[in-house]
Formats: structure tokens, C-alpha cells, sequence
């Protein structure tokens, strides 16, 4: 899987051992960004949605959480705040469970 121009292609390596493993994967991209061609059909540890539009970055483990904001411009701005507390990684979950749900499945 390729999520072009996102700078995640250094990730398909590493999401594929994991993948391979029987980790679990929900991935929310913004609409422009992902090929669904290049998705494997049937991948049973893979969720992918998309918006139109997605305000934010969350990246999360069972342990750790961080989220990055945008820029004015809308960059996203990669110095952003990290958390492994439990109310933190808790807001984070939520927050992203708030985009998911509005997304449309890929």
C-alpha cells in the first residue's frame, strides 16, 4: 500500500511486518492523497477512510500519542505534543474516532 505524496512511503515496510503480525491499522487520509488501487483488497488488519479534508495529524500506539496541528497555511507543522498519559492518549482516541466517523470508507 502507497499513500502518494504524504510522506508515509517510508512506512510501508514497517506497516507491513506489523500488518503481518496481526496489528491493527486505521488509517484516515485526506481523499487526494490515496490511490484506493493500490490498497490490497481483503487485507483483514488494514481500516482505510478518507475525508475531504483532514485538519490534523494523529499518531497513536497502545502507549504513546502525539498530534500535529496545521500552520496558517495549512501545512501541517510536525512540531506538535506527544503524551503517554492516560488522559491524554484517551483525548487523542476520541478525537480521531470524531474524523473516523465522519469519513467515508475507501
Amino acid at each position: 500500500m502507497s499513500i502518494r505524496g504524504s510522506g508515509l512511503d517510508h512506512l510501508d515496510n514497517q506497516m507491513a511486518e506489523r500488518i503481518n503480525k496481526g496489528i491493527q491499522f486505521k488509517l484516515l487520509v485526506p481523499e487526494n492523497l490515496l490511490n484506493p488501487e493500490e490498497i490490497p483488497p481483503d487485507t483483514p488488519n488494514i481500516q482505510v477512510r478518507t475525508l475531504k479534508e483532514i485538519p490534523l495529524v494523529i499518531i497513536a500506539s497502545e502507549k504513546e500519542a502525539a498530534i500535529f496541528l496545521p500552520h496558517t497555511d495549512g501545512r501541517i507543522d510536525y512540531t506538535g505534543f506527544t503524551g503517554n498519559t492516560p488522559a491524554f492518549h484517551n483525548w487523542t482516541r476520541e478525537l480521531f474516532q470524531h474524523h473516523w466517523e465522519k469519513a467515508k470508507k475507501a
